[in-house]
């Protein structure tokens, strides 16, 4: 790909990029999260979503995230897990992702509107 040609596997080529896509949606609602709780330590996933509730947030805002958080959490740790977990069903969806990227823009306008006031 580097020399411009085209990609011997598609399939591959697009797990790769949707992949990359679940980790930025991932750090993206980490770093909005501490950046609106204002925690900034080892907290894990479950007292960052209790603490944006505490801040007003409905859980629901979160749901997507944490199939997203723990799809990242194989991927980065658990190569055979990860075969298992897709063959089970547990794998993120297409649909999940963009459910997901839609209410952190939403969850994002929230933050911003709410500083601006």
């Amino acid at each position: 790909m580097a020399d411009g040609s085209e990609p011997r596997n598609q399939r591959y080529l697009g797990g790769y990029y949707f992949n990359d896509a679940l980790l930025r949606l991932d750090i993206a609602y980490e770093n909005a999260v501490r950046d609106l709780t204002e925690l900034h330590g080892p907290e894990t996933i479950d007292v960052l979503i209790a603490a944006a509730n505490r801040k007003g947030h409905d859980a629901a805002t979160f749901r997507e995230w944490e199939k997203i958080h723990d799809e990242v959490n194989a991927l980065k740790h658990r190569g055979p897990e990860q075969t298992t977990r897709h063959r089970r069903g547990k794998a993120v969806s297409n649909e999940t992702a963009l459910v997901a990227a839609e209410k952190i823009a939403t969850f994002l306008e929230k933050i911003v509107h709410g500083r601006s006031r």
